[in-house]
């Protein structure tokens, strides 16, 4: 693993480490992001809690989060993610979103334009970040030939108390967009991106009102 899937740039997090800060980490649906949750713990010093969707089969769901976990990661349902923040470890903890998933309600979620399509985009990390004060690092993951990948760190915000409401959001969009542009075979088209649509929700929500 530490051959095949390399943090270039491990320094980003470890200098917040040193300081005793915990962050905001958000990745994406790109390239191999399976083998960057069982990587990151081996390359770096915080305490690696990842968020997921429980899958429905069971059995696939306890392989899966075995398998994530094995090298030192922690995996934690989106359900309680609120009550992860308010927990106590015993050191700085680093917390991933793999935020570029379509919103499974997409009700406060926020609309922005992305690959030329009007998209929600989840409001999770920028939420967590502003409310708890943790700066938001982004992991550019890239393949570099079959089975060998790379992670580099990006700052998105230091300072997310001073930002206005969207803006680390897409900050974040914005960077996947770039990625995708640039190689576009390396994203995960299969998950429904555009599934919701801001026209229905609008009539939706009027019908809900008429009710």
């Amino acid at each position: 693993m530490l051959k095949r899937y390399v943090f270039v740039n491990p320094e980003v997090l470890n200098d917040l480490y040193t300081k005793g800060k915990d962050v905001i980490c958000v990745g994406s649906h790109y390239a191999n992001w399976e083998w960057g949750i069982m990587a990151a713990p081996l390359q770096l010093k915080h305490k690696l809690i990842a968020f997921y969707t429980p899958m429905t089969n069971k059995p696939i769901d306890f392989y899966i989060r075995q398998n994530r976990k094995k090298l030192g990661s922690e995996l934690v349902a989106k359900e309680d993610v609120k009550k992860v923040f308010n927990a106590k470890y015993d050191k700085p903890a680093a917390y991933f979103f793999g935020a570029d998933q379509s919103p499974s309600n997409p009700k406060g979620s926020h609309w922005m334009e992305f690959l030329n399509q009007d998209t929600p985009c989840m409001k999770g990390p920028e939420f967590f970040a502003r409310s708890y004060r943790l700066p938001v690092v982004y992991f550019d993951i890239q393949r570099l030939r079959r089975g060998y990948y790379t992670a580099k760190l990006k700052v998105i915000e230091d300072d997310p108390v001073n930002t206005v409401s969207g803006e680390i959001t897409e900050n974040y969009m914005h960077k996947l967009e770039q990625l995708i542009i640039k190689k576009p075979e390396d994203y995960l088209w299969s998950h429904r991106r555009w599934k919701h649509s801001r026209a229905k929700e609008k009539q939706q929500n009027k019908a809900n009102k008429n009710i």
